[in-house]
């Protein structure tokens, strides 16, 4: 194994770390000279290790870091059998942080969006009290690596800065908490972080004072496309560029109002001429993202149901009316496929953290 290189005294903290997760990356099997490639760096991982170029930007190295995570983090999934967290997952993610009041909904919105995304993106809870809050991001590796600790430790910051996005201001981290081994900082430096870290603490995440979780969220859909863009750009190959408009959430938006509104979901032709187009070109449309148009109606009824069960009395029944259902017994068959609970169970253990 090559001796970490975090002690090159001429790296800045960014090349440092980039650096590192390049080695990393290399370690594990990753092609870290095709991802140079792709951004115009044109060195060998060898060179690279004795003449890291000085000239990048902190823009490029932000978007090689986030490169180099991208592909560290789908070797791990790889490995563990499962699938690493998709675009159209992030969408969705940004698009209901952005539909809610304050940041205390946001994240509780979050973690139960989190919760019936199949593990993709771990595990999110809360722990609120009096005077500070503690959020815990289990990724549900099933072992801890150094590899997994440098992609967890990305992760954390990365909703650190979509929690900061939501409420238009830094979120004042106090201290964040690792379920790795201190020896892990001999290979990566979770310097990105900022902040006092405790390690061997049992689990993942990050404390701030709870009177944030009142501040309201000054986002709206309209800006998910642009902090998408600033906060995961690179990580999509976006390459820092605007993202387009994408037609996955503009049906996504219409679906979903929709149903809360009127306890219905739009039929495909209502779809259709809203959009004005065919079915066949709505259908190739979203494929082109990788939906369809079933897919979007499923995550709909999640959303909502989840909703529902948490902030209102509606009886089951009432609840499988609203999201379409034939009856409650086929909602609570749907239910139970989207988070191993039934509608009873998940609203009776879904209690307030305090």
């Amino acid at each position: 194994m090559q001796e970490p290189t975090t002690g090159q005294p001429d790296w800045s903290p960014g090349e440092r770390m980039v650096m590192q997760l390049a080695e990393l990356l290399a370690e594990a099997g990753g092609d870290v000279r095709a991802i140079l490639r792709s951004v115009g760096v044109t060195r060998s991982s060898s060179e690279i290790a004795g003449d890291w170029p000085s000239n990048l930007s902190q823009e490029m190295l932000h978007q090689v870091r986030d490169l180099f995570m991208r592909d560290l983090a789908q070797l791990l999934a790889d490995r563990a059998g499962r699938q690493i967290i998709r675009y159209p997952d992030w969408q969705m993610l940004f698009f209901c942080l952005a539909n809610t009041r304050t940041l205390r909904e946001a994240i509780e919105r979050g973690r139960d969006l989190i919760t019936v995304m199949d593990g993709r993106c771990g595990r999110m809870s809360i722990d609120a009290g009096p005077s500070k809050t503690e959020i815990r991001i289990d990724s549900l590796w099933p072992t801890h690596t150094v590899y997994s600790f440098a992609v967890d430790v990305l992760a954390l910051a990365s909703f650190i800065d979509i929690f900061s996005w939501l409420i238009s201001q830094p979120l004042p981290v106090t201290c964040v908490v690792l379920d790795y081994p201190p020896d892990m900082m001999r290979r990566f430096d979770p310097g990105v972080l900022s902040k006092p870290i405790v390690m061997n603490a049992g689990r993942s995440g990050f404390v701030f004072p709870s009177a944030y979780l009142d501040y309201p969220v000054t986002r709206t859909t309209e800006d998910c496309e642009t902090g998408m863009g600033k906060i995961l750009g690179s990580f999509f190959d976006l390459n820092f560029e605007p993202i387009r408009p994408r037609l996955v959430e503009r049906t996504r938006r219409v679906m979903y109002r929709v149903l809360r509104d009127r306890g219905e979901l739009p039929s495909l032709e209502e779809l259709c001429d809203q959009f004005g187009c065919s079915r066949s070109q709505l259908r190739r449309w979203l494929g082109q993202d990788g939906m369809s148009y079933n897919a979007i109606k499923e995550s709909c009824r999640r959303e909502l149901a989840l909703d529902l069960l948490r902030r209102s009395r509606l009886s089951i029944e009432d609840i499988s009316t609203r999201l379409g259902f034939s009856d409650a017994d086929a909602f609570r068959k749907a239910f139970r496929q989207w988070t191993n609970l039934s509608p009873t169970e998940f609203r009776r253990d879904d209690k307030p953290a305090g």
